[in-house]
């Protein structure tokens, strides 16, 4: 009986001991760990990040990624402003320089805006803003900075109208061939002809026969027999194969207009309108 009781007693006291050292020692242990780790990591994570913590503190404060947000869109609103500007004022130098070539030369010029191009294997044209309700009509030259032909209104809507560029082969126009530097020697008389367009940015003359004089470099401006104005730049021959007295020519021309030139044109009114 005796022996029973000291074995009793040895296994309640194991189980006390057992019980202390899981609940309070290490709970114990545990908290003092974790405490002592809090006290060394928080001031070296500080020296190591104070970056990240001014950062995370701004971001404590109410309405400041909303204050951002609108500080972003008023700066690219201002962008926005300031490009239009810029668009405005080189419109605005473009129109003055035009208008007094057409003061000076007695035409009537509709300002334009170039709004789509289409360059593909069947057509050169592109679509300017303006139509019937802003006085542009069909057959009118259009015309860019130095008074470059740009194309032929071709086909009139009410807001916008289509433009054949002289490369486009639907456009043929009334032309003459001036001789490069002016007169040289024989190479002096200035030669008519007409275009027809060879997509890229070419088109060829017709009507030069094998007697005629021309050479690489010649200057093609408009003729004034067809309802344009005279004079007007078109492009700059580029090959000329020769062939036998009474035949034609062929004679190829680079146009000069180019669209990198801008989108600012202007439309001249023919005088029957």
């Amino acid at each position: 009986m005796l022996k029973s009781k000291k074995i009793l007693l040895v296994i309640i006291l194991a189980i006390g001991v057992i019980a202390f050292n899981n609940f309070v020692l290490k709970g114990f242990f545990k908290n003092q760990g974790i405490k002592l780790a809090s006290i060394v990591s928080g001031p070296l994570l500080e020296r190591m990040f104070p970056v990240a913590s001014f950062y995370h503190s701004l971001l404590a404060f109410p309405g400041l990624s909303r204050n951002n947000q609108e500080l972003t869109d008023k700066n690219q609103k201002l962008l926005s402003e300031v490009a239009e500007l810029e668009s405005l004022k080189r419109e605005n130098e473009f129109l003055r320089s035009q208008i007094g070539v057409g003061r000076r030369q007695g035409m009537e010029l509709i300002p334009v805006k170039i709004i789509s191009i289409e360059k593909n294997s069947a057509s050169s044209s592109m679509i300017i803003n303006k139509g019937l309700s802003g006085g542009v009509r069909n057959n009118e030259a259009v015309i860019s900075s130095s008074n470059i032909l740009a194309g032929v209104v071709w086909e009139v809507f009410d807001d916008h109208a289509l433009v054949l560029m002289p490369d486009d082969p639907r456009l043929s126009v009334s032309v003459k061939i001036i001789p490069a530097g002016g007169s040289n020697g024989d190479h002096s008389v200035t030669l008519l002809s007409s275009t027809r367009g060879s997509l890229a940015g070419l088109f060829s003359l017709g009507l030069v026969t094998g007697g005629d004089i021309v050479n690489d470099g010649d200057l093609v401006v408009t003729g004034g027999i067809d309802g344009l104005p005279e004079g007007l730049p078109v492009g700059n021959i580029i090959s000329v194969s020769q062939v036998k007295a009474g035949a034609f020519n062929e004679v190829n021309a680079e146009m000069i207009f180019n669209v990198s030139f801008g989108s600012n044109l202007l439309v001249i009114k023919n005088e029957s309108d």
